[in-house]
């Protein structure tokens, strides 16, 4: 009779104190994750929006929000910074006069129809005078394009921006709140007073008009009259 014998690989190597050492092989079986019910989703969103909705009533956060947008609101209308200031106002004008002649959308139709139109001429003429020249015929705008790949907005700042005007809303619609549901009487009656005021003006005058006077008045009044006044009386009671 013939044996047959079965390739088995080579055998295993004795360990040193004699014994025979097998190798065995282990499977990874995979770790099966439950899937999460619905429920449970709509309880986690409730519970993220309850800590968003805590930051509102923070009152230190709510402060602090103030302090900065009030300390940048009188750095500007009192002139701190002069060309910071007269931008703020010389853009909210230009904003304000163009949007009431020009749709915004023709503006912006008009912004890229230049911008490409203008761009097409000063590229294909620099092709030609390249050409004419003997030299590489290249984009002049070729580094600008590359320095572009990586996005003009960097995110950390846009994150910081949108944050920012989060924040802002957020703390206009709580501000906004307590003041219909009169947290305070007499500052529910003052703005209702304004509210009255503005009412009653938009049916003689165009919205247009009430808010450029109100962009003037607020770049002029506090540094021609209200400061000024403000070291008046300071002088005089020093002079007392």
């Amino acid at each position: 009779m013939s044996e047959t014998t079965e390739n088995r690989g080579p055998p295993t190597p004795p360990h040193e104190d004699g014994f025979q050492v097998t190798e065995e092989k282990t499977s990874v079986q995979p770790i099966s994750v439950p899937p999460i019910s619905e429920a449970e989703r709509k309880k986690a969103l409730r519970a993220d929006a309850s800590a968003r909705l805590a930051i509102l009533h923070d009152t230190s956060a709510n402060v602090q929000i103030q302090d900065q947008a009030r300390a940048l609101f009188y750095s500007l209308i009192y002139w701190d910074r002069p060309i910071h200031s007269g931008l703020a106002l010389v853009s909210s004008l230009a904003i304000l006069i163009l949007t009431s002649y020009v749709s915004p959308l023709r503006l912006i139709s008009g912004f890229w129809t230049l911008a490409i139109l203008g761009n097409l001429l000063f590229v294909h003429s620099t092709f030609q005078y390249k050409r004419l020249t003997g030299k590489d015929v290249t984009n002049p705008h070729e580094l600008r394009m590359k320095a572009t790949e990586g996005g003009l907005v960097r995110r950390d700042t846009f994150d910081h921006y949108v944050g920012v005007a989060v924040d802002a809303i957020n703390l206009a619609t709580h501000e906004g709140a307590k003041i219909v549901l009169i947290e305070d009487t007499s500052r529910s009656i003052s703005w209702l007073m304004w509210s009255v005021f503005t009412y009653l003006a938009t049916g003689w005058l165009s919205t247009k008009w009430i808010i450029g006077t109100g962009i003037v008045l607020s770049f002029s009044l506090p540094k021609l009259y209200i400061e000024p006044g403000m070291s008046m009386m300071r002088s005089s009671r020093t002079a007392r």
